[in-house]
């Protein structure tokens, strides 16, 4: 079987019980639930490989040296979330995406349904090769298969990529008339493409790859906030707020997986060594800065003062959600 996901709990820890609600439908497909931006229970391409790749891990513990059998209840929920993958893919010609089918609107983003992410297929790529690996079925691969070839297309076209003015390659989470360049999530699509390219040996697919090491090992000092008063990584490249613990950490378990990654295939990516021990001493509060804690006490402020701005915008704007997104009231007809 395929090696484990590098992340343990990832579904769990990228989304909160205490803070987002969820459920599984009928086939046992996870939903989220958001109650805060008024959608109610939707299906979220990130949450269901999340939750899929959780699983897996689990799957490969449980079952140790001995083949999955059929009825164990990790490899029925993980073939469930790989199973909608292949299901939902929608087709743009050459490329598939998984789109969301419902509006996102925060600070210094709004997307209007449907609107796609780099981050949803590069861990779709995860998803279905283990998929593929673990029941032999063709159909999980070809479907991964088409889901690379959409960081084969500018976001112009309906892909998921963008070159800036000097030829870097970004891998855009949010693909949206307003939005920032996000770190976890380049790096979540990187780590996707990487997977594909070492399993199928595609060479587009291990291309792609240099060439996002190389724009990421070019920025990442964008991504550094480290000031008198605060140090830490950030979460995008537009406002200057804190990763918070949560992706931070994220943040320095790719920035691991990726320079290992790239030291295995023959080269010594030592940029993306040197932000990953950097940003683990961040980690230790007595490097934050001086005003740590005065500074975590604004973010909890902004962050409340966020909610409320988010939850009037979703109120005020309501007929123009629903006209773009019909599914609103209810679960998405994504499926």
């Amino acid at each position: 079987m395929y090696k484990k996901y590098f992340i343990d709990n990832f579904f769990h820890t990228m989304f909160n019980p205490a803070s987002i609600g969820h459920h599984l439908d009928e086939r046992s497909v996870v939903l989220l639930e958001y109650p805060a931006e008024t959608l109610g229970p939707q299906y979220n391409p990130v949450a269901i490989c999340c939750y899929a790749l959780e699983e897996y891990n689990l799957l490969l513990e449980s079952s140790g040296d001995h083949t999955p059998q059929g009825e164990d209840e990790h490899l029925l929920r993980f073939i469930s979330q790989a199973d909608w993958l292949v299901e939902n893919a929608l087709d743009r010609g050459d490329f598939t995406v998984w789109p969301y089918r419902f509006p996102w609107v925060a600070p210094g983003y709004i997307c209007k349904s449907p609107w796609t992410s780099a981050m949803a297929q590069g861990l779709g790529l995860s998803v279905l090769i283990r998929a593929a690996e673990i029941t032999g079925e063709k159909r999980y691969l070809n479907t991964a298969e088409r889901a690379f070839r959409s960081f084969l297309y500018d976001v112009k076209e309906g892909g998921v990529v963008e070159r800036d003015g000097k030829g870097d390659l970004w891998f855009e989470e949010y693909v949206c008339p307003r939005s920032a360049r996000v770190l976890n999530g380049i790096m979540f699509a990187l780590v996707g493409i990487h997977e594909f390219a070492e399993y199928t040996g595609n060479r587009d697919a291990w291309d792609l790859f240099w060439q996002g090491v190389k724009t990421l090992e070019k920025h990442l000092k964008r991504f550094n906030l480290n000031t008198l008063f605060f140090r830490y990584s950030r979460y995008d490249d537009k406002l200057l707020i804190f990763s918070g613990e949560k992706y931070h950490r994220f943040h320095i378990q790719e920035l691991e997986y990726l320079h290992n990654a790239a030291k295995s295939a023959g080269k010594e990516c030592r940029v993306l060594r040197e932000y990953a021990e950097l940003w683990e001493k961040y980690d230790r509060v007595k490097e934050r800065g001086l005003g740590h804690g005065g500074y975590l006490l604004f973010l909890k402020f902004y962050s409340y003062y966020m909610l409320m701005v988010r939850r009037l915008f979703n109120t005020m704007n309501r007929r123009e959600i629903e006209a773009v997104s019909p599914s609103s009231k209810g679960i998405s007809k994504g499926r």
